[in-house]
């Protein structure tokens, strides 16, 4: 791979002020194809920029200290394997910072992974679906959690049948046309434009009854999200509860069709990789089995480290529907409002991480668009690719993963600003304009913009920032990131006087 410069100069175009807290009422419409909401207010006359970036390699001990002639700095330390972390950025002399030690910190852990005994994976293995395999009919009878529902034929589309509880059903014709309508128009030709077909039903084992379609089952048993996918549904019961055993998306009775669809995409798009993972998995393993016949994609630790692949496509799915922030959707402008305020908290390959945060929907909305935008057509490769997580994409995009990883942790930062190398720029989002989220302004001003102060820690596929503001132009920054070879630091208005002191005048 061809190496960097160490000097990148970009003219850049921006205005730099704090980003506010996150607004959480109200919830506007979202259609299936929804189109930008302009903003209220008006744009900030934006001021040119001289705007310095340069990479830094650390010590053999993951150490740095430096001292620069700047008014304001952002230091960016991309963490790929698990590592302890400290950043200091401020104007003490270089001489009082100390040899930071970090082997006190310790990570938060991410929720064990399920894992069924072995006897349950030989019953999904073994035991074939109770219902015939000839279709669903104008009634079927399905399982929602525990319970057992019987639900009636509502919509019988060209990619999906809709199906609604029978208590459910008084009044929901209207609602349900309208979702299967988006389905078979937009959500399913555009998911599976991005990501490919999922596998087919089968008649001679009776996996989704012979058929091909996708079923969308409306129930009260449903409540949050919207609508979702469980893998579990593709499988044969273990012999004491029905199974689905075939290709389901529970959708909720009581939620409206603007909030419905655009869970449904992120379902779709779960459902249609994650079969595509667990078929290619299955031939990783030596066993070649089609979809429904084996579950050990969600049991074996080894596959543990593909998992987060999966919501990943989901939010890009979502964004290929059209629920994007350009297009205004409220819930992806939220999101990455939450992921801009605060990237140290966010780890990549964790959706969701207990002690820290219940969504992770910002940053995976974020990598998702920048891998798009790098390689539109990687998520169909991405499906059938025989490696795991991180090696599986950087085979997919033909590149290291920890310069891919690095170069969008650089783009949370400059996306947006004029003159951005290609580079760092992702779609569907400007990360330096002002939205408007329940009427009032929502201004977007890059990554790290609040993250003042120190920073320690410990964590992996982060991306750990630190910004400070210095009057008299003189900063200095020490890092100890123990494995971290690399960080890199950006210079704002830095003027033609600044430099770094090992350099001359």
């Amino acid at each position: 791979m061809k190496r960097r410069p160490p000097w990148l100069p970009l003219l850049l175009m921006g205005a730099l002020t704090g980003c506010p807290m996150p607004q959480t009422s109200g919830t506007p419409p979202v259609e299936a194809s929804p189109t930008p909401a302009p903003s209220s207010a008006p744009e900030q006359t934006l001021t040119a920029l001289d705007v310095t970036v340069r990479e830094l390699e650390l010590d053999k001990n993951g150490q740095l200290r430096l001292e620069v002639d700047s008014p304001e700095a952002l230091v960016v330390l991309p963490l790929i394997a698990p590592q302890n972390y400290f950043l200091r950025l401020d104007e003490a002399p270089i001489s009082t910072l100390p040899a930071y030690r970090t082997s006190a910190w310790q990570p938060l852990a991410p929720r064990p992974a399920f894992r069924a005994p072995a006897s349950a994976i030989r019953g999904m293995q073994a035991v074939r679906a109770m219902e015939a395999p000839e279709g669903y009919g104008e009634e079927a009878t399905f399982q929602v959690g525990a319970a057992t529902i019987t639900a009636q034929r509502v919509v019988d589309g060209q990619h999906c049948l809709v199906y609604v509880d029978k208590r459910d059903a008084a009044g929901s014709e209207t609602k349900l046309q309208q979702i299967g309508a988006a389905f078979d128009a937009t959500l399913y030709p555009k998911a599976t434009q991005l990501l490919g077909t999922e596998p087919g039903g089968r008649s001679e084992d009776g996996f989704n009854r012979g058929e091909d379609r996708i079923v969308l089952l409306v129930s009260r048993e449903t409540t949050d999200p919207a609508a979702h996918f469980d893998p579990f549904d593709l499988f044969p019961g273990d012999g004491e509860t029905l199974s689905n055993y075939g290709k389901i998306l529970h959708l909720s009775a009581e939620k409206p069709v603007e909030q419905v669809l655009p869970s449904l995409a992120e379902a779709l798009g779960g459902m249609i990789f994650s079969m595509q993972r667990m078929e290619t998995y299955s031939r990783m393993t030596g066993e070649a089995l089609p979809a429904g016949l084996d579950p050990t994609y969600l049991f074996d630790e080894e596959a543990g480290a593909d998992h987060w692949l999966t919501p990943l496509m989901s939010q890009l799915t979502r964004l290929t529907c059209g629920y994007t922030p350009e297009a205004g959707d409220r819930d992806a402008l939220m999101a990455v409002g939450k992921y801009l305020d605060l990237p140290t908290m966010y780890q990549l390959d964790a959706p969701s991480l207990e002690r820290a945060y219940d969504s992770n929907m910002g940053q995976l909305l974020l990598f998702s668009a920048y891998l798009h935008g790098l390689k539109a057509d990687f998520a169909k490769e991405l499906g059938s690719q025989e490696a795991l997580g991180m090696d599986a994409l950087a085979l997919t995009m033909d590149t290291d993963f920890s310069a891919l990883f690095r170069d969008f942790s650089l783009a949370t930062v400059l996306d947006g600003l004029a003159g951005v190398p290609t580079r760092y720029s992702i779609p569907y989002v400007n990360l330096h304009h002002t939205y408007t989220v329940d009427g009032k302004p929502f201004p977007f001003v890059g990554a790290g913009a609040s993250m003042a102060g120190v920073v320690g820690g410990a964590g992996s596929l982060r991306t750990i920032m630190l910004r400070e503001r210095f009057p008299q132009g003189k900063l200095r920054l020490g890092i100890s990131a123990g494995a971290a070879k690399h960080a890199t630091l950006i210079l704002f208005r830095p003027g033609t006087t600044a430099r770094f002191t090992e350099e001359t005048p």
